[in-house]
């Protein structure tokens, strides 16, 4: 039996010139980065301002901690960072409940669907609740920075020409979330009301109109319509909130998470206050009686039903 080193050199007595050449050619020269480890990504700052998300965790005594973090980031080992109390023992590996937390609906509807795995380690976390989920799992993007829209008065008008030196202007207002996403809604709806672009036009002036009382509840109906995947639909709803921009901020998320239209595929018609007598929708009416309790967050339909079903019964219906 010949141990490994007396073997080579035994080997390398008997061809040595062959030997040489292969032991020489196997020699290759590479460069590695250093990896990182766990957690490493979240302490590294965002190079940009675009990369930027700002949340906000509260915890159980009820102390609200900002975190700025950036796209990309792990929301438990950016808590670490922070050195906000959620334990994680299991490394994110899906392996433990102990970074159970809880989202905020509006912001829930923009996290991706939970994986099967995190749905059963959910069903065995205390205190489940619907808007339960695993921080390991929850990636930084920002549509969890709670970005309101805002509402926008563009004018534009077509260029003048010799033909037509004096051109007639055209007003609209704009929901969006800066002026330079205003102006590009400016031109696509110019664009297919009067046939005429924007290297044909220019634009005269964008201005930020203000909420006359942004301190006083009203209630708001707006009249849109939305594409769909089986056709275009009208449709009316009804928010109750403290300014215009507001509203329409929760229609554009009511609307991406009951119908799953996106915000291109939405227009909105009209925006009007709505007295209160004149409401349609039980979410705003329940509001108007002056000895409501607490809020309804559901309502059962009573109607005959069998004595036995094969589905559970659906009380979600605002």
């Amino acid at each position: 039996m010949l141990n490994g080193a007396s073997f080579i050199s035994k080997l390398l007595k008997i061809c040595p010139l062959k030997n040489k050449n292969t032991v020489n050619s196997s020699i290759r020269h590479f460069r590695t980065s250093i990896s990182n480890y766990h957690g490493e990504f979240e302490w590294q700052d965002p190079k940009s301002e675009d990369e930027v998300v700002r949340i906000t965790v509260i915890l159980k005594t009820g102390e609200k901690v900002p975190i700025k973090g950036k796209v990309g980031d792990n929301l438990l080992y950016l808590a670490h960072r922070y050195q906000v109390p959620m334990e994680g023992a299991c490394e994110a590996s899906l392996a433990c409940t102990t970074c159970h937390v809880y989202v905020k609906s509006k912001h829930s509807e923009t996290l991706p669907a939970a994986t099967e795995t995190e749905e059963d380690l959910l069903d065995m976390a205390p205190f489940l609740k619907e808007n339960s989920r695993l921080g390991c799992q929850i990636t930084l993007t920002k549509d969890l920075e709670g970005l309101e829209l805002k509402e926008y008065e563009v004018i534009g008008r077509k260029l003048p020409t010799e033909k037509e030196k004096n051109t007639p202007l055209y007003k609209m207002r704009i929901f969006s979330p800066d002026p330079i996403v205003a102006k590009s809604r400016f031109w696509y709806f110019l664009r297919q009301l009067r046939k005429f672009k924007k290297t044909t036009g220019e634009i005269v002036s964008v201005r930020l109109i203000p909420e006359k009382t942004p301190v006083k509840i009203k209630n708001f109906g707006i009249w849109l319509r939305y594409d769909s995947r089986s056709g275009t639909h009208n449709m009316y709803r009804e928010y109750r909130d403290l300014s215009v921009s507001g509203a329409v901020t929760a229609c554009y998320r009511d609307m991406g998470a009951r119908h799953r239209a996106r915000a291109h595929a939405i227009q909105i018609i009209k925006v009007e206050q709505v007295k209160a007598s004149d409401t349609r929708r039980p979410q705003v009416k329940q509001f108007h009686d002056s000895k409501i309790r607490f809020p309804l967050p559901k309502r059962i339909q009573h109607r005959s039903m069998n004595r036995f079903s094969v589905r559970k019964p659906r009380t979600y219906f605002l």
